[in-house]
């Protein structure tokens, strides 16, 4: 009776958390939202400026626009393209669109406040561990550093690949930000917490020629929700106390 009246089937369509989550982080990597924020942090006042002022005085959505819709990303045209097929796909996009504005806004009141930038993205590192010897390499490059343990260990060879969200910069001093989709994600990460931080800590060390006191800390950030305000996203994770002098420092953040 469909084939005759001419009705097609439905098609059920799902967007899954992880092209959800590949779809944010290609928005949020991309260079022009990076330098955007760099040039917005650096015009405000954090003393002065409120969060809701964040929001209204920088034209994020225009900004957010170009790059969803002039992007070659396969991890952007995918999501699109799939948004395209469902019945609410203006409403999805939308919110979409919105929770991207509020994650910009929460990472320009960031870099007015630490002077942290964005600089390494989707960091990609092997790491080769024997029992005398790390060896890491830059997925991107091959490139491998091999640091020499100063005794041997009587252990298995171990491999480890992992992905680094993001590697922000000031001076000499690096800070590690992993993306989280929810704040419950964080709250079931406390028992894999610390082997994660030492091996991002471990593969930052090498990869970037740093020494440990370099590294400022490694915290997570939860990929923005509607109906929470910039406030709610500080950091959460690690920092090294060696660096952190102030203690505003992690409550403004």
């Amino acid at each position: 009776v469909k084939r005759i009246l001419g009705i097609k089937e439905e098609t059920k369509v799902e967007i899954d958390s992880l092209l959800m989550g590949r779809f944010f982080h290609a928005v949020m990597s991309d260079d022009r939202v990076v330098n955007f924020i760099v040039r917005s942090g650096s015009k405000i006042d954090i003393d002065i400026i409120s969060d809701e002022d964040i929001v209204s005085r920088f034209n994020i959505r225009q900004v957010v626009n170009e790059v969803i819709y002039n992007n070659t990303s396969s991890e952007i045209v995918d999501v699109l393209n799939i948004i395209s097929m469902l019945n609410t796909h203006d409403y999805i996009l939308q919110n979409m669109i919105n929770r991207l504005i509020i994650a910009i806004s929460v990472e320009i009141k960031y870099y007015a406040i630490t002077r942290f930038t964005p600089t390494f993205l989707e960091k990609g590192f092997s790491l080769e561990i024997s029992s005398d010897a790390i060896r890491c390499f830059e997925l991107e490059s091959n490139k491998m550093v091999e640091k020499s343990l100063s005794k041997k260990y009587n252990i298995p060879p171990i491999n480890f690949v992992g992905f680094i969200d993001r590697v922000d910069v000031l001076e000499k001093n690096i800070s590690v930000i992993d993306y989280k989709s929810s704040k419950t994600d964080l709250e079931s990460l406390e028992l894999g917490f610390i082997s994660q931080i030492l091996t991002y800590s471990l593969a930052c060390e090498m990869l970037f020629n740093k020494k440990s006191e370099d590294i400022l800390g490694i915290f997570y950030r939860e990929i923005a929700k509607l109906g929470k305000t910039i406030k709610d996203y500080r950091l959460r994770g690690l920092g090294n106390s060696d660096l952190i002098l102030q203690s505003d420092f992690s409550e403004a953040t």
